[in-house]
């Protein structure tokens, strides 16, 4: 069968962008256009693509089947056991980027890393020596971490630890995190999250349960001086800048995403 046929066929059941990255993935090639008309896919090809056609359908991400996502550029590992890397995070790097070329840190932390994507697009974007810290409380998600600290040749330290307890105060100039934001009702009405690690999206209620908890303490954890930058819900703002703890920080501000959503609240000490 013609690769063209296949898309053909397929191009209906999944979203064209989940086609193209799950055939530059499964053909190892980056443009699937050029190829198409010409390329004839075997049995065996055929057979392990219907397969992949079937857990698509079934809702399971395509990241998940093919066992990687892309995320500022570069390939990373997933699983079940890690969130899917999602575009609006690049925001988060982008800042702290920002805030490494005028602070110049020597210590950063990832907060709740899961993949390590944030933590390695940082350290493959800067020229700055910082050492770097990526926590989790789940070991299974660090297994991937040090997966893609292998993949990627960086130098990033990794620590199984429930939010901060782990650590020294005062001992990091950035604190960065991406926590579980996302509301129980939410959680619970969109099926296509089912197959994400709940202890990655869960946060109570009204979703805020882990972002004012690493707000109070994270405080604590920052030098002085030190940057807390961490990623926040669509539309959670009003309700964050009511949060009295944000007083104990010096100065504070928001970074809009690619949609114009207030998504990353940036905190100095």
């Amino acid at each position: 069968m013609k690769l063209n046929d296949w898309l053909y066929k397929n191009n209906k059941v999944f979203c064209l962008s989940d086609l193209y990255f799950l055939l530059k993935i499964f053909l190892k090639e980056k443009n699937i256009s050029k190829i198409a008309d010409n390329y004839f896919l075997n049995k065996n090809q055929i057979q392990q693509l219907e397969n992949i056609r079937n857990l698509y359908k079934q809702g399971m991400p395509i990241a998940y089947i093919v066992g990687e996502e892309e995320f500022y550029g570069e390939r990373f590992f997933v699983n079940k056991d890690v969130l899917i890397p999602r575009p609006s995070t690049e925001i988060l790097v982008e800042e702290v980027l920002k805030i490494i070329d005028r602070s110049l840190p020597k210590i950063i932390l990832d907060l709740g890393c899961g993949c390590l994507n944030i933590a390695i697009s940082i350290a493959k974007n800067t020229a700055t020596n910082i050492f770097i810290v990526g926590s989790d409380i789940s070991y299974p998600a660090l297994l991937v971490s040090k997966k893609n600290i292998k993949k990627h040749n960086v130098n990033i330290k990794l620590v199984c630890s429930d939010m901060l307890l782990a650590f020294k105060k005062e001992s990091f100039d950035i604190i960065v995190s991406n926590p579980p934001y996302v509301e129980e009702e939410y959680l619970k009405r969109n099926k296509y999250l089912y197959f994400e690690p709940r202890l990655a999206l869960a946060a109570g209620e009204d979703g805020l349960y882990f972002i004012f908890k690493i707000i109070k303490e994270g405080y604590n954890y920052l030098k002085k001086g030190g940057h807390l930058v961490i990623e926040v819900g669509a539309l959670q703002r009003k309700k964050i800048d009511k949060f009295g703890e944000i007083s104990l920080y010096r100065e504070n501000y928001w970074v809009k995403d690619y949609s114009n959503v207030d998504r990353v609240l940036v905190l100095k000490k």
